[in-house]
């Protein structure tokens, strides 16, 4: 009788062993799906190769940050200090609140700064050439030139520039999200710095400095160590540009 219940209570025993084995495989399984699917959307634009960018911008650069794989790219007095002033002066009195691609009404205040979309004015689309010639990627797609004002104690928390495959779907269409294009206008007087948190980097306001950075991988896939935000200024203001590249050609 002992024998029998021991030979139930085995076989009992292996099949939920089994069973437990069979759950984990089939859900690292689905999870490699998963991952699969969003690096292929990731990819939309299989083409794109941004080693000719880079090797441009470590010739341009005054300063290579962050590192080898995710490189932070500076470019010291890149806009003269009149040019600074002249494309403030354009967008000054048309600034509205900076919008966010997903609103978290969690958190009304991730970004409080205020936007103000260039226009075409003389001197602003000398500044949206002089990006595209430094980056010599006129054959992509590429949004227009924003300026964004931060005033004492305005940020923007910490995210990622490239669109989430999923939840940005209505963004993607366009193409994915490959160079960012940052342009301090101004000396801050404290804080309003730009921190780059997964690479342990902190960089700061400097009147004409570029920022370039590459939201993908060589290999096109997203790259998550892009992870930045802008620290809440705590005296003074800060006015910058920002411009993304798209991954799509131009037609």
């Amino acid at each position: 009788m002992n024998s029998n219940v021991l030979v139930i209570f085995l076989t009992i025993l292996f099949i939920v062993c089994f069973c437990i084995v069979i759950y984990f495989v089939l859900k690292n399984t689905n999870n490699f799906r998963t991952d699969s699917k969003s690096k292929s959307s990731a990819n939309s634009s299989s083409n794109y190769n941004r080693k000719r960018v880079d090797n441009i911008l470590r010739q341009k650069a005054t300063q290579i940050r962050g590192t080898p794989t995710t490189p932070i790219y500076i470019i010291d007095n890149f806009l003269d200090a009149k040019l600074c002033d002249i494309v403030i002066s354009t967008c000054r009195d048309n600034l509205i609140a900076s919008p966010l691609t997903r609103y978290d009404d969690d958190d009304p205040d991730f970004r409080t700064s205020k936007t103000c979309y260039f226009e075409g004015t003389k001197y602003q689309q000398k500044v949206e050439d002089q990006i595209i010639n430094t980056l010599e990627d006129k054959n992509y797609n590429c949004e227009s030139s924003q300026l964004q004002y931060y005033n004492i104690g305005n940020e923007f928390k910490a995210h990622h520039d490239y669109f989430h495959p999923g939840l940005d779907s209505s963004f993607l269409k366009n193409g994915q999200r490959t160079w960012t294009f940052m342009i301090y206008l101004n000396d801050v007087k404290n804080g309003g710095t730009t921190k780059f948190p997964e690479l342990n980097e902190v960089i700061h306001p400097k009147k004409g400095r570029a920022v370039i950075w590459c939201n993908l991988t060589n290999e096109a896939d997203l790259d998550s160590k892009t992870l930045h935000q802008g620290s809440p200024v705590e005296e003074g203001e800060k006015w910058i540009i920002t411009k993304w590249f798209l991954d799509k050609l131009k037609n």
